[in-house]
């Protein structure tokens, strides 16, 4: 995953946001601050304002060499940060801030002159015994003293150092330790150094009401010592509020006897708010390696300008809330949905989870339901085309919920803003209507897209994973790769005949239809065929024929958009050029392909019954007779191989040589299955006698039924063979012998 976007920046360098400048001059400021006494800035700003980042700035800023020179060397101030939230809930908070004090001079020792050396050091060491001394204030004085007590006069600090040393050695016993004079003693080491102590406090708002007037109490009295410089970052809502909580009074004016120079953190202009976005979002995307399906670099620029992305947000916190949820979103399901249509529903969930869950939970409203019309299809082009009768039912279908969402008021108060987005999502821009642009950017379907508005992936933005039946975008690409190589195309549709995802894949090949559409129709024929085989293969093998019929219309498409600009010389042109290269391989969809265009221009009625004159006036006469006739060879030809009867389209083929006035077939078909006991049983199974409702009428016309029953004796009596048949074989055959039997009885 790529870095959580409330983390921090760390370096001077990183910032993006504008910051600079403010934070080059709050260093400057406190480099010249020539006073001994201590000096108190507040850093206000609420909670994902950038206070953090700001103070890891302007650390990098005062810490690297570049920004100084020999001369200011003594000017950069020591630097001690100090997080009480990291020791929050614990009971010596005074004691860990003095032990982290103590610790950063020892550590700073080493890197000054001799003079400041031998300066700090001394102070180091007082500073470990007075936070030895104040070990017991947290749990037994503090607590108990009000803040303004410690603020107003050096007798309040008294008081606390008298109770301090009654904690310590009990009343009315002499101490060897003076917490006043160890104090002094401190402050006069730490005045005569030349160097300033910038003491960094982060993160107070974040403690509990207790340790936040600790922390002042801190500030104020026990630790205000000369050179040094607090800067205390906090929200002043939350202090405030906490300070009157927990001992009364005005905390506002409190803060303002504590903090001598406050400082808000200045608003981050829109234009570099729209830059850090831009530049976050790309430096997401840029995670995986999307093709273009999903992700066009223009798609970006184009919501962001033409849709006002740019304008969905206000503020810092709100930049950061949506790329922290873009980017899970992004990492969980990125590789699966259209890049812009996922950017805009995270941009929903960030700044209004009731508009979001109102999306999540109408999809019927947005994309249809189960209805898929219009979904393959059309592009988003022709849904912004009003005039279109199409686009206006579409509008209708599909942006009720929008209406909905608005005459309820469940929008949030940036709702003008997101709204033409939502109407790009679903259906016709009222707000977009008018632009060019839009056109030429979204030239490819909904489906090729996985858009949200296409219903076979509106679940995906929402589930944030790929349910378990459905094909990835990765497994569909790789096969979509091989549709050059017909054989490697087809051994791999071959893996996924008995998978779960079959149906999602048939799926996925009908909505990615314009790349099966090849240039060259030789080669497009080939994988037409290689598709047929397939469609042959789900058909002998029983495999659920929903699925069966899902090849059958995309082989029917490829043939039907291959046909553009003269579409009956191409379409028999196809026709011929399949039946040539199966050779004597019959296939159902051939016949289907063949009705489908017949009807087309009125040459069949019903059952593939011919219109003899509309046949002899049509134009291509010779070329339709011609198909026909290659169509009766490869029914012939399976007659005599006795694969006829392996095809579900066995009623069909027979209603076309019948049509065809083809008696020899129809003669071969009854010895066939007169004569041999297989054909007789695969007849049976074709004559729906596997099921409740047998056609014995039909059974009739190629065998009477006392040649059933012998053809039924003979299988029963063969053990080798009745062994060799499959459940359904043997009770196909024992409800024939029912059936035919108890019809003669009665």
């Amino acid at each position: 995953m790529t870095k959580n976007h409330d983390q921090a920046i760390d370096k001077y360098e990183d910032d993006l946001l504008g910051r600079q400048n403010f934070v080059k001059n709050l260093a400057k400021s406190i480099e010249q601050y020539s006073g001994k006494d201590s000096f108190v800035i507040g850093l206000y700003g609420e909670w994902g304002t950038g206070k953090t980042s700001i103070i890891n700035m302007l650390v990098d800023y005062l810490q690297d060499p570049k920004n100084q020179t020999s001369q200011e060397h003594y000017k950069s101030p020591i630097i001690v940060k100090f997080n009480p939230w990291y020791f929050s809930g614990q009971e010596h908070l005074i004691r860990q801030f003095f032990s982290v004090l103590s610790s950063n001079l020892d550590s700073s020792i080493k890197k000054m002159g001799q003079e400041l050396n031998d300066g700090l050091n001394n102070v180091g060491k007082s500073m470990k015994k007075f936070a030895e001394i104040l070990e017991p204030v947290n749990k037994f004085v503090i607590p108990f003293i009000p803040v303004p007590l410690l603020g107003e006069t050096t007798e309040g600090l008294q008081k606390l150092m008298d109770s301090v040393s009654s904690a310590i050695i009990g009343d009315g016993e002499e101490s060897s330790i003076d917490p006043i004079k160890l104090k002094e003693n401190i402050s006069e080491q730490l005045r005569d150094i030349d160097k300033k102590i910038l003491i960094i406090i982060d993160d107070i708002d974040r403690l509990n009401k207790n340790e936040i007037k600790q922390i002042f109490q801190l500030v104020k009295s026990l630790a205000d010592f000369p050179n040094t410089i607090y800067l205390l970052s906090f929200s002043p809502e939350v202090v405030t509020q906490s300070l009157e909580e927990v001992q009364g009074g005005d905390s506002r004016k409190y803060l303002e006897k504590i903090v001598q120079y406050p400082i808000e953190i200045p608003l981050i202009s829109q234009s570099y708010l729209e830059k850090f976005l831009y530049f976050e979002i790309n430096k997401i995307v840029k995670t995986k390696n999307l093709d273009q399906n999903l992700y066009e670099k223009r798609w970006l620029e184009y919501i962001f300008n033409t849709l006002n992305l740019r304008f969905y947000f206000t503020n810092i916190r709100e930049v950061t809330r949506f790329l922290n949820i873009f980017k899970f979103n992004f990492d969980l399901i990125g590789e699966e949905v259209n890049t812009l249509d996922l950017l805009i529903v995270s941009a929903v969930q960030s700044l209004d989870t009731k508009l979001y869950s109102f999306l999540k939970n109408n999809k019927e409203r947005f994309v249809g339901g189960k209805d898929k019309k219009h979904q393959n299809n059309l592009d988003r082009s022709k849904w912004i085309d009003a005039s279109s009768q199409d686009s206006k039912e579409l509008e209708n279908k599909l942006l009720n919920g929008i209406s909905l969402l608005e005459n309820n008021k469940l929008f949030y108060r940036q709702y003008d803003y997101i709204k033409p987005s939502l109407n790009f999502l679903f259906g016709q821009l009222e707000n977009v209507t008018n632009s060019k642009q839009s056109e030429s950017l979204i030239p490819k379907t909904v489906g090729e897209r996985r858009s949200i508005g296409h219903i076979d992936y509106f679940d995906y933005y929402f589930q944030l994973s790929l349910p378990n039946d459905k094909i990835s975008y990765l497994e569909i690409n790789q096969l979509l790769n091989l549709v050059d190589n017909p054989d490697q195309f087809l051994e791999r549709l071959e893996n996924y005949k008995n998978s779960d995802k079959l149906s999602s894949l048939i799926d996925e090949l009908k909505i990615n239809i314009n790349r099966l559409f090849l240039d060259d129709q030789s080669n497009r024929c080939k994988l037409l065929h290689k598709l047929i085989v397939f469609y042959d293969e789900l058909d002998s093998e029983r495999i659920d024929c929903v699925i069966s019929g899902k090849v059958y219309r995309v082989i029917s498409e490829i043939v039907q958009n291959s046909c553009f600009g003269d579409y009956e010389t191409k379409y028999l042109s196809i026709l011929k050029e399949l039946f040539n290269i199966s050779q004597s391989h019959l296939s159902f969809s051939y016949l289907l392909l063949l009705d489908k265009f017949a009807n087309t221009f009125s040459l069949y009625q019903e059952n593939y019954k011919r219109d003899i004159d509309r046949i002899n006036e049509y134009k291509y006469a010779n070329n339709f007779i011609q198909l026909e006739n290659m169509m009766l060879d490869k029914i012939k030809t399976n007659v005599e191989n006795h694969k006829i009867f392996e095809s579900k389209g066995f009623l069909a083929f027979r209603h076309f040589w019948e049509e065809c006035e083809n008696q020899e077939i129809t003669q071969q078909v009854t010895d066939l299955i007169n004569s041999d006991k297989h054909c007789f049983l695969k007849f049976l199974i074709i004559c729906y006698f596997c099921n409740e409702k047998p056609d014995k009428t039909f059974l009739n016309r190629f065998i009477s039924d006392q040649n059933c029953l012998k053809q039924i004796s003979s299988i029963k009596e063969d053990k080798f063979y009745w062994d060799s048949l499959d459940q359904l074989e043997k009770q196909t055959i024992d409800k024939a012998y029912s059936v035919i039997f108890n019809s003669n009885d009665n």
